[in-house]
Parts: structure tokens; C-alpha cells; sequence
């Protein structure tokens, strides 16, 4: 990874931090296009790696698996509450707490893959976007998820120039399915959320 990269990832995560420790209306769209873009990103970075040792594989798994696993915890912090009829989110201390012992965890795992081997440490270097990637894909699934079971309105895309936000009929349905499963209508927060 070259020091242009580190730079991006590092401005581009901290600008999400910053939004979100602020507030921001739930845009799902936004919400899943994102990690899946990271995501498609990373797997083409690991290819630019290939032939991969079994070493490899294995530390590019856990290093993604971690990310996974802080990403659904990470999820579980957010918090929502609505404003103006729409559901909106906002990062909590506890949500920056797991992204800083993702990044701690993650940079004690470098001196794992040297000692492994150089080549492994090289490729599991060129996962990084992946493993953000799917770290923020498990954290939106479990955002929409509770967000799924509110009574607030979940917006899909935001209005643009005074247009109306946008909701998706697919996106409805599915929280239809939800909420009908068994989890719908209440509202996790007091009165005076925001």
C-alpha cells in the first residue's frame, strides 16, 4: 500500500467519522452502495496479488473476519432516532471506541503477517479496502436491520435541490417483511433524540 493510499483511506474514513459523530439523515442507498464499491475495490487489489499462498488466504480471512465481526458490533452503537418524519443516524463514543480497536487490531496483526512471510504480509497488506469494506458492509446491515423494525420512515436517496427524499418500494417491502416477522413499531429512543 503506498503512502497515497494510506493517506486516502485515512482522510476518507475520518470524513465518514466526522459526518456521523455529527448526524446525518439514513440514506440506505448511500449506506450499502459504499462498502460494496470498497469492497469490489479490494477484490481487485488482492487479485493484483495473486498467485496467493495458503499463509495468505488465511491471514486476508482473519484480517476480513475481524473487520466483520467490530463492523456488527459497531452496528449495534449507532445511534437512530428520527428528525422531520426521517429516520437519521449518529456515531456514538462507543461506535469511535470499535473503529479504534479495529485499527489497533489490524496493526497488531502486521508483525503476525511478517512473521509468516513477507509475500503474505504483502497481500494481506492489499486486502485492507476489502476488509473496510466489508467491516462497514456488516455495520450498515445491522443499522438497516433496526432501522428495518422503527416506525420512522427510512429514507433510500436523498432529495436533491428541494426535491422530496426518495424511499424505495423494494427497500418497503423487505421492512414490511421485518417488522411483520416480528420486531416492528417501536421506537428505541426518548422524545428528545436529536
Amino acid at each position: 500500500m503506498s503512502p497515497l493510499d494510506i493517506v486516502l483511506i485515512v482522510g476518507g474514513v475520518g470524513y465518514v467519522l466526522a459526518r456521523r459523530m455529527i448526524g446525518e439523515l439514513l440514506q440506505a442507498k448511500a449506506m450499502l452502495v459504499a462498502p460494496v464499491v470498497l469492497s469490489v475495490v479490494g477484490v481487485f487489489r488482492v487479485r493484483d496479488a495473486l498467485p496467493l499462498s495458503a499463509a495468505a488466504i488465511a491471514l486476508i480471512a482473519a484480517g476480513c473476519l475481524l473487520s466483520v465481526v467490530v463492523g456488527l458490533l459497531r452496528g449495534t452503537t449507532v445511534h437512530l432516532g428520527e428528525r422531520d418524519g426521517v429516520l437519521w443516524m449518529r456515531y456514538r463514543v462507543s461506535t469511535l471506541l470499535l473503529w479504534l480497536v479495529n485499527g489497533v487490531l489490524k496493526v497488531a496483526m502486521i508483525p503476525v503477517e511478517h512473521a509468516v512471510s513477507p509475500a503474505s504480509a504483502h497481500a494481506a497488506n492489499q486486502a485492507v479496502l476489502l476488509s473496510i469494506g466489508l467491516g462497514v458492509l456488516a455495520e450498515t446491515l445491522v443499522v438497516l436491520g433496526r432501522a428495518m423494525r422503527t416506525g420512522s420512515t427510512v429514507v433510500w436517496e436523498k432529495g436533491q435541490d428541494g426535491t422530496p427524499h426518495r424511499t424505495s418500494p423494494a427497500f418497503d417491502q423487505v421492512r414490511g417483511w421485518v417488522r411483520d416477522a416480528g420486531g416492528g413499531g417501536q421506537r428505541p429512543w426518548g422524545p428528545r433524540d436529536w
